[in-house]
């Protein structure tokens, strides 16, 4: 068993070296030019590569695996106008930041089999508010709808990872409590690869909730520079009004 992991260990980090320093990340934000409000589900394309991404609840996407080079991104989505950003340099075992600006379109594009889609399994409340909005909007209905549903997905997803985290850690104690009671060594070593799978997988369910949590703080953390270069910028009128305060 010893031997197995340090030849699994070998193997991952001969590949993580190989692959070392021969591609690149391409991130950022798509942004709605009309207000500055964050866009989900936007197609994000390298054009001629077999490569892509849609922007999260957030706006936010990323593309990894990208060889160094210049590139032209498209961007497209339902409601708002095609944009494309040429000479994108991407650079190997480097991230590149593209933030995304798309226009509204005006138009209301969405079939009543995409509408279908995206309501479902909404929140009651957000449906009431989606009804009124539709009454009055379509193309407000259209937008607000895409970002609750990409809201609501987060939220599943995120929910559902934890549930299989559960799961596997209930499968690996069930296991190891079997592994300990059984007397066949052939059983045992069975058992064994079966605890180490499940382990393996519970390890990147992990992971990956880690990555979800690190993301929300890395959002939170630009928020706040935000705020402080605003506040920052502020300065004198902040102090001039407490002032103000103080003397009268």
């Amino acid at each position: 068993m010893k031997n197995y992991i340090l030849a699994l260990l070998i193997f991952v980090s001969g590949n993580i070296f190989a692959e070392k320093g021969t591609t690149g990340k391409l991130y950022g934000q798509i942004i709605n030019t009309a207000d500055g409000s964050a866009v989900p589900g936007i197609s994000v394309v390298i054009k001629g590569e077999k490569l892509g991404a849609a922007s999260d609840a957030d706006g936010n996407y990323f593309i990894i695996n990208i060889l160094p080079g210049e590139y032209t991104v498209e961007a497209r989505g339902i409601g708002f106008e095609p944009v494309e950003y040429e000479k994108v340099k991407i650079s190997a075992d480097l991230s590149t930041k593209l933030n995304i600006e798309l226009e509204p379109s005006g138009k209301y594009e969405l079939s009543e089999k995409m509408e279908q889609f995206y309501l479902q399994d909404l929140p009651d409340e957000v449906l009431k508010k989606l009804e009124q909005i539709k009454k009055t909007n379509l193309v407000e209905y259209q937008s607000t709808l895409m970002k609750a549903h990409f809201q609501n997905s987060g939220k599943k997803n995120e929910s559902r990872l934890v549930d299989e985290i559960l799961k596997l850690t209930k499968a690996i104690e069930e296991t190891a409590k079997k592994y300990k009671l059984e007397t066949s060594e052939k059983t045992k070593k069975q058992l064994s690869k079966e605890l180490y799978s499940l382990l393996s997988k519970r390890f990147s369910l992990i992971e990956k909730n880690m990555e979800i949590k690190i993301k929300k703080l890395a959002d939170n953390i630009d928020e706040l520079k935000q705020e402080l270069v605003k506040f920052r910028s502020d300065r004198e009128n902040i102090i001039k009004g407490q002032f103000e305060k103080f003397v009268k």
